[in-house]
């Protein structure tokens, strides 16, 4: 009796992508057999429990938990936090442990008249096993390998057992020429013997991220282990990405280790700064703010502060050790000094779990939609002296609520080919917030598909979204 894990995910899988597992087993053939898959979190909470019959073919057991696991994410932003922080929203810690049930069916070898068996009650059929699970008042079915006793075979109640012996309700005095032949016997209920835990897989994770569909066949988690200088943030912002000086951005990343590190920035002017961002035992995911909406203190190592001057044109951000030596890639921002008409911006969660934003600096559109609810009554009238009459402010038509919804139409300024792909993160995300010049507002895109435009084709690109609040504003009446 064996479970062997065929298949199963990398430590680390994004949650919104199939998180499967694949597990087969040597009893795969037995009566009414299914996997047993149970689902621990990191404090060995069991979180689930799934029965899964075997694939027709192959006989796997194969689950799909992203559904279960996404649902234990959640969106974990801070803008009050200018160092880092554990994004505990951002992953979730599991195990699973499978085992099987199926109807187990026991063999006998024969039988003999009970009253030959010392302690069993006297008179009956008793069944020889070489070991048991039954007691007195269990109902059994009773298989003959070939039927020569023709009341052996069937339903019948255990009236007595031993070790090696059961003995059931068929009096061995009405067996006509008994012969003492072998068959098998099972609970008449068709109860299952269910065992778990027969292989445990612990310490998974999955994590705030859903890849497209050709990039998932490529997804290696140690990628993004921050380890070397070839180690990837937890983004798709592009490297060339352009961003305005009030911008936020947090970007994402698996820190590995509880080892001193930094966030260490470098100016297109020379000047060097970092901020220490060491991070605690168990944090998976941790998010820091590398834009001049979340920088932070800095700590200067040369040059002068700020990191963004007037003369800056961009700077760089690298994840580093206690020596200041890259263990991940280094990412380059663009200062956008271009002339802002409106200071719009959409802050949104990207397809990697970073939290990034675009400007939208060009003419900006806003609207306020009333919306009615109304429904139609009857005019009771006046009764005056046997005449119906009613007054000109009775009504038929009547409110029943009210409230206004507000949008906005809104306008990138040019943008190149790699900015104009990372904008269709933004139309898709599910996590978008509006900065309208003073706060951050919740808020939903209302458009449903954006052109993916190819610079080969169009030098000039820029985009025009609309976005309504979340919030509706009820009036009163």
């Amino acid at each position: 009796m064996a479970i062997t894990v065929q298949s199963k995910p990398r430590t680390t899988t994004p949650a919104y992508n199939p998180v499967v597992w694949w597990a087969s087993s040597t009893n795969v053939n037995e009566t009414n057999f299914k996997f047993v898959f149970d689902i621990y979190d990191a404090s060995a909470v069991k979180i689930a429990e799934y029965r899964v019959a075997p694939r027709v073919g192959d006989g796997y057991g194969v689950l799909d938990l992203s559904r279960l696991l996404s649902s234990k994410l959640s969106p974990n932003l801070d803008l009050t936090n200018t160092t880092y922080y554990d994004a505990t929203g951002h992953y979730y810690k599991y195990s699973v442990e499978i085992g099987e049930e199926y109807n187990v069916s026991y063999a006998y070898t024969g039988f003999v008249q009970s009253d030959t068996v010392t302690g069993l009650e006297a008179g009956y059929v008793a069944l020889t096993v070489a070991s048991h699970p039954f007691v007195v008042g269990d109902q059994v079915n009773v298989t003959e390998t070939v039927a020569t006793n023709a009341l052996i075979p069937g339903l019948h109640t255990v009236v007595d057992y031993d070790a090696t012996h059961i003995v059931i309700d068929v009096l061995y005095a009405d067996l006509i020429s008994p012969s003492s032949t072998a068959g098998t016997l099972i609970y008449a209920d068709n109860r299952k013997s269910l065992t778990r835990s027969m292989s445990i897989n612990g310490n998974y994770y999955v994590i705030h991220a859903a890849l497209p569909f050709v990039d998932r066949i490529s997804w290696l988690d140690t990628d993004y282990h921050m380890t070397g200088a070839s180690s990837k943030f937890l983004t798709n912002i592009p490297d060339d990405f352009r961003i305005a000086s009030s911008q936020e951005l947090l970007v994402a990343y698996m820190p590995q280790t509880t080892a001193v590190r930094r966030m260490y920035f470098e100016n297109s002017d020379g000047d060097t700064f970092y901020k220490t961002v060491t991070p605690g035992s168990g944090e998976w995911v941790n998010l820091s703010g590398v834009s001049g909406a979340s920088l932070g203190t800095l700590t200067v190592v040369s040059g002068s502060l700020p990191l963004v001057k007037s003369t800056t044109e961009w700077y760089e951000f690298t994840y580093v050790d206690n020596t200041n030596t890259a263990v991940s890639e280094t990412k380059r921002l663009y200062i956008d000094t271009r002339c802002a008409i409106e200071d719009f911006e959409i802050l949104f969660l990207d397809r990697k779990g970073t939290w990034s934003s675009f400007n939208f600096m060009l003419k900006a559109q806003e609207r306020e939609t009333v919306k009615r609810e109304i429904f139609n009554k009857n005019i009771d009238g006046v009764d005056n002296s046997g005449v119906w009459e009613y007054t000109t402010t009775d009504k038929g038509y009547s409110v029943h609520s009210v409230s206004l919804d507000q949008s906005y139409t809104l306008n990138t300024n040019w943008m190149s080919q790699a900015d104009n792909e990372y904008f269709k993160e933004l139309v898709s995300s599910a996590e978008t917030y509006l900065f309208d010049g003073t706060q951050y507002v919740a808020c939903v895109v209302k458009d449903t598909d954006t052109e993916i435009v190819r610079q080969r084709g169009k030098k000039l690109i820029k985009k025009t979204i609309t976005v309504e609040l979340s919030g509706k504003d009820l009036v009163n009446g």
